[in-house]
């Protein structure tokens, strides 16, 4: 959203010559503006006291040592000088220890044409509890941003987040753009966390590496939309006065004060300090402004009407035709809908049909029985509930064979175009030239008979993955989207390993699949190039059977950013001894549904290396190089003999249910987790030496020999505790 109004400039005026000189000694102050406040929230003053009631408010700041506290469903945004924008989430204290920033020329922009901060700054800010989402512009060279909490600090540079901490608890830190450095509690190595990547750090300050969490990565999206949406159209002018306002502590003897409520003395908008409400000059002030793009004015500007219900409907993210359908509904179907969860009201509210009496309906089903009807594909929900048929015979109807029968991303559905004769005959050729004739039995008995188009389909795609390919052919195999590998029932084998990959946040995101039964790839430099084209990310090889990679394999995806293959094999991965594959533009993941054996081989690529086996995982004489992370995961055992880093990978994982390693040089400056099935011994140490039965290898991570950190060998607990402060030891987290 844009503003529909012109954003009101910031101006304050001095009250003497001997205030401006004293503000010209201090250091220039930053300002939090405030720009929407939602539910339950609580200003503190320094000593944490209640600040006085309508001194801090929409389009005024938050001064330093201040503190904003969000409630049950409460939820403040501030924007601050330097361009960042700082959301509190619900149940939150956040406290402003320090923010300075030099003055800057506003030059008539806004806060959209930033894109980087204004002027150096140095912003503290301390998070006691709760969690924020961040949105900063590029820092200066000289600038800082720190955020600390009860778990340690993150640094930051420009970048999106999500930062979650709370007293006698883990913190949860994730990245979606550019990179954090979060330093553990009474300083140490800073451990960097990039784009992609996450960081979990226990209440005693141990942190885990690990990809995004999927679920805050889409909060952080949502988050920082709403926020840049509201604060988008601020001109610079506005936001370099209220730095001026914040830098004169707010003695101003001719404001009006800072309550929208009453009418202040001189002397009370004195005592208000730099709470005080931002002046404006010939077109008012910022909270007009910011009031322009809250919540409530959103609500109001899709509907025409803003009711008690606006604030939490926003919270919904519905479009216009959404908004208005709502409003349609009767007083009782709004308040029940709104306790729904956001998909649920989203969906109901873009059903076809779904009107006043179908929403009557719904709600006056049990939940049990809403949750079995929400199991319906949308084109049998609106038809089910104009028959208003009696609860205790829907649920009796409502078996899980027939809201499988009834769904559409399981099976085809029965709207399908039922097939032609030719189509028929068609698939039925292809299938026999390519020796894939049970396909079609099978189709046939899948489909009881009646083949729709959407079988055929299936039939296509069937064919096309249970083909052979050999990369030396002139013709490269062609991409099928995920959706239609991932949902084929003669490729099942390879689903169930993407959906373990996406379970370890090793994959995410849709996907462009060249599947096969067997694959083999020769030396080849330029063959992928095209498949990463037309915003393609990720790009899976796979093969139900046999993936096998004769010699060095490199590729690049000049004009994509964040892009990932993925190599996957049903059976048996077969990389070449002394092959090498690498990418200085993409990051790789290696994944079998069955053991993997890698001898000699090198793997270097952009940003994330990972390689994941369901059963055992064997490495001799092995190189990783990655910028940001190496995982490696092994459902049973993991066995290294030989292993480097050709650079100093930031993070790196280690899991399996046993972990036997021999011959591993860990860069000192990486952050080092390695866990297994029982975890550390005596809270911190692996096994160590030659002579460790077999029977107590089993369950933990073993030093067989030569395990060293930056070159220093860890042999016993002392060398471990001399050496190894880089490297923790720990448990599986398994349900």
């Amino acid at each position: 959203m844009h503003f529909t109004t012109s954003i009101l400039f910031f101006t304050y005026a001095l009250a003497t010559g001997l205030v401006s000189q004293t503000i010209a000694q201090e250091k220039p102050s930053g300002a939090l503006i405030l720009v929407d406040q939602q539910g339950t929230v609580q200003f503190l003053d320094g000593q944490g006291n209640p600040a006085v009631q309508g001194t801090i408010g929409v389009g005024k700041i938050l001064p330093v040592d201040h503190t904003a506290v969000t409630g049950q469903g409460g939820k403040i945004i501030f924007l601050l000088s330097n361009g960042t924008l700082l959301t509190l989430t619900e149940n939150t204290k956040m406290k402003v220890r320090t923010f300075e920033q030099q003055p800057f020329d506003p030059a008539g922009k806004k806060i959209k044409d930033l894109t980087g901060e204004p002027s150096q700054s140095k912003v503290e800010i301390d998070l006691d509890m709760g969690s924020l989402v961040v949105k900063t512009k590029k820092l200066n060279r000289l600038s800082s941003f720190d955020i600390h909490s009860p778990n340690g600090t993150a640094g930051i540079r420009g970048t999106e987040f999500q930062l979650q901490s709370n007293p006698g608890a883990d913190m949860q830190l994730d990245v979606t753009e550019s990179t954090v450095a979060f330093t553990p509690p009474g300083g140490g190595q800073p451990v960097p966390v990039s784009q992609g990547g996450g960081l979990s750090v226990s209440k005693e300050g141990i942190p885990t590496p690990r990809p995004v969490n999927p679920v805050a990565a889409q909060t952080i999206s949502t988050t920082n939309q709403a926020a840049t949406q509201l604060s988008e159209n601020i001109s610079l002018e506005s936001v370099s006065g209220a730095m001026d306002e914040a830098g004169s502590g707010g003695e101003d003897g001719d404001g009006d004060g800072g309550s929208e409520d009453s009418e202040s003395s001189e002397g009370e908008s004195e005592d208000a300090g730099s709470t005080e409400e931002v002046q404006g000059g010939e077109t008012g002030d910022i909270k007009a402004a910011a009031l322009e793009n809250n919540s409530d004015a959103i609500q109001a500007r899709k509907t025409g009407k803003v009711s008690a219900m606006s604030r939490e409907l926003a919270k919904f993210a519905l479009n216009e035709a959404q908004t208005n359908r709502f409003y349609m509904l009767s007083p009782k179907a709004q308040t029940s809908l709104l306790l729904e969860e956001i998909g649920v009201v989203q969906r109901l509210l873009s059903m076809d049909g779904f009107f006043m009496e179908q929403a009557d309906a719904f709600f006056m089903y049990s939940a049990d029985t809403r949750a079995q009807i929400l199991g319906l594909d949308d084109s049998a929900i609106v038809p089910g509930l104009n028959q208003r048929i009696e609860e205790a015979l829907l649920a009796g109807t409502l078996s899980p064979e027939d809201l499988k029968r009834s769904t559409k991303k399981n099976t085809p559905t029965l709207s399908s175009p039922q097939a032609t004769d030719d189509e028929i005959r068609t698939l039925s050729e292809k299938l026999k030239d390519a020796g894939h004739i049970g396909v079609m039995e099978e189709l046939l008995e899948l489909s009881e008979g009646e083949l729709t188009q959407e079988w055929i389909r299936t039939g296509e795609v069937a064919n096309i993955l249970l083909q052979d390919y050999d990369w030396s052919a002139a013709t490269l195999p062609v991409t099928v989207s995920g959706k239609e590998v991932l949902g084929n029932p003669f490729y099942s084998p390879i689903s169930s390993l993407f959906r373990e990959l996406e379970n370890d946040y090793l994959i995410f995101g849709d996907a462009q699949f060249i599947g096969g039964r067997n694959q083999i790839i020769p030396e080849n430099t330029q063959s992928l190039s095209p498949y990463f084209t037309g915003g393609t990310k990720t790009v899976v090889i796979s093969a139900l059977e046999t993936m096998s990679m004769s010699d060095s394999f490199t590729w690049e995806t000049p004009e994509q950013t964040d892009t990932r293959l993925v190599i996957m094999s049903g059976g048996n991965m077969g990389l070449a001894k002394g092959m090498s594959m690498k990418s200085a533009t993409s990051d790789l993941l290696l994944a079998s549904k069955v053991s993997m054996n890698l001898e000699q081989v090198t793997l270097d690529v952009d940003q994330d290396i990972a390689i994941r086996g369901l059963e055992d995982v064997e490495l001799n004489s092995v190189t990783l190089g990655s910028s940001a992370q190496a995982t490696i995961k092994a459902r049973r055992s993991l066995n290294v003999d030989g292993l480097t880093f050709s650079r100093s990978v930031p993070s790196i994982l280690m899991e399996a249910t046993t972990m036997r390693l021999s011959n591993v040089n860990f860069p000192a400056a990486s952050s080092v987790r390695l866990n297994s099935l029982k975890g550390p011994i005596d809270g911190k140490y692996p096994n160590f030496g030659t002579n460790i039965s077999a029977a107590q290898q089993v369950g933990r991570v073993n030093f067989i020999k030569n395990v060293s950190s930056g070159g220093n060998v860890m042999n016993s607990r002392q060398t471990f505790d001399q050496f190894g402060n880089n490297i923790t030891i720990g448990k599986i987290n398994r349900p």
